[in-house]
């Protein structure tokens, strides 16, 4: 793939990721925390698939998002472990909130998740501009 039509995709990426993060701050306001505590982990998991992109690797599931991520940005040290271990919580929570009726997420803890996702969000896309892919 040329660097224009994978620029063009990293920024597709990050834009849905965009419109899920202030989805998170949208539902929050709204006090649907559950739905908050979802959008801000694919506001996460945009950001992540678009860094991925960037070493040709395009999951289709979101085990593989999280895999691909600490094994390609993580485990040689592009980006700190702390960005992953906020990731991965997400996920879980994630999960929880759209499968697990039984639990119910409060403001601060959706809240926690949103700031989760603007650092996680920063830190890709301080490494997307210093790599030259926005």
């Amino acid at each position: 793939m040329n660097k224009e039509i994978l620029k063009e995709k990293i920024q597709l990426e990050l834009e849905r990721g965009d419109e899920s993060l202030k989805s998170a701050e949208l539902n929050l306001k709204a006090g649907l925390f559950d739905e908050s505590v979802s959008s801000a982990y694919y506001a996460m998991f945009h950001s992540v698939k678009a860094v991925l992109l960037t070493v040709s690797q395009e999951p289709s599931t979101h085990q593989g998002v999280v895999t691909l991520f600490g094994l390609h940005f993580i485990k040689p040290g592009l980006i700190e472990a702390e960005y992953n271990d906020l990731f991965i919580e997400a996920k879980d929570d994630r999960e929880d909130s759209d499968y697990d009726v039984t639990k119910k997420f409060v403001g601060a803890e959706a809240e926690e998740r949103i700031f989760s996702a603007k650092k996680l969000i920063s830190r890709i896309n301080e490494y997307l501009s210093k790599n030259d892919f926005l």
